[in-house]
């Protein structure tokens, strides 16, 4: 069976963590501190509680002030790198806003996101001194630290995933735009893909700031391109016309026409747990080099009975070719993210954002 990513915290990882903060910290009482997380709720909680959790206990059992366990952490978590140890900025995150110094806490989460991300953290302070957050974020979009631009912007993106939304960001979120145009073109990418998801995240409450955003950053910097395409890209997969529109997207119609489309299941009946495949075929009067996005959709039965939508990508491509052919094998597999549940499921195939062809087959037990 798979290990869980939870499942980093074994009673080695913790024993072996306690051991180095009692090199730092005699008075530190490694026994009580682990037999106060492994409590019977332990189990049952996820990566990210779990990681609260040590943050929180840190704060109980070591010695000293806030501001003496600061060094200290810090010191530790430059020992100590990666996703297992963003524990190390969760203390501040839960600590940092009662302490009296708000700025040596942010100094802290600065230093820090270096060697996990501070990305979670920093929301904490968002939340309660928003325009004062950001506009050191905006300082911070310009520093030398690929790590910390990052942070300017990962860590105001309104929907950040495993993290608090930001309501005061998702209501206004033109504020957070000049952190985002200072690393439009960014030279990193690990930056660049912060700035692309966080428009991301954007352009589910707000497609017209998202799209004129794009609009006018577009065609002038390849990297800024870039960031552009993926920020767009669920709007492109909701075949929102003006998304579309900037790319190029046609609808089949306007330019070149579709004479014939088609997609068919290799079975009408699939056994949950097993993989099928479906092949499409499509013809069209494409002559000159034209923008192409092909996609298919499932409209997957849920527990209720009713069918929910999900699309997937093809290809995309600038392209003269007028003919264009496929086979694509799909897993009926149970996963954490997706269930699956018997009964009549539609397949279509989109071009550019536009239905094009359909069929259904049935999933049984």
């Amino acid at each position: 069976m798979t290990e869980a990513l939870k499942d980093i915290y074994s009673e080695q990882f913790l024993d072996d963590f306690c051991q180095q903060i009692i090199e730092q910290d005699i008075k530190f009482e490694a026994k009580p501190f682990i037999q106060e997380l492994l409590t019977k709720e332990w189990p049952a909680l996820t990566v990210r509680q779990r990681m609260k959790k040590i943050a929180q206990l840190l704060g109980k059992f070591l010695s000293g002030t806030y501001e003496d366990h600061l060094p200290l952490l810090l010191a530790l978590h430059q020992q100590n790198r990666g996703f297992a140890y963003l524990f190390f900025p969760d203390y501040i995150g839960i600590y940092g806003l009662a302490a009296k110094d708000f700025d040596l806490s942010l100094s802290y989460l600065k230093q820090m996101t270096a060697y996990s991300s501070s990305e979670f953290a920093i929301r904490e302070f968002i939340a309660v001194e928003p325009e004062r957050v950001l506009k050191l974020l905006l300082t911070w979009s310009e520093d030398p630290d690929d790590h910390v631009r990052r942070l300017a912007s990962e860590g105001c993106r309104p929907l950040l995933p495993w993290g608090s939304h930001l309501d005061y960001l998702i209501s206004r979120p033109e504020l957070a735009l000049p952190i985002l145009t200072n690393l439009k073109a960014d030279p990193s990418l690990y930056v660049r893909k912060s700035v692309a998801n966080h428009l991301n995240d954007m352009s589910k409450n707000h497609q017209k700031l998202v799209i004129d955003t794009c609009r006018h950053w577009y065609g002038k910097d390849e990297r800024t391109d870039w960031i552009v395409k993926k920020a767009c890209r669920t709007l492109v997969k909701n075949a929102d016309p003006d998304a579309l529109k900037l790319f190029g997207y046609e609808i089949p119609g306007q330019s070149f026409d579709v004479l014939s489309a088609s997609i068919n299941m290799a079975e009408q009946q699939v056994t949950i747990g097993e993989k099928s495949h479906f092949s499409y075929s499509i013809a069209t009067t494409i002559s000159n080099q034209t923008p192409i996005r092909l996609e298919y959709g499932i409209d997957y039965v849920k527990a209720n009975g009713k069918t929910s939508m999900k699309k997937f990508y093809l290809t995309d491509s600038l392209t003269s070719k007028d003919h264009f052919d496929g086979k694509k094998t799909i897993s009926f597999k149970n996963l954490s993210t997706r269930i699956h549940y018997p009964g009549e499921h539609s397949l279509t195939l989109f071009l550019n954002g536009q239905t094009i062809a359909q069929t259904s087959f049935s999933v049984i037990q």
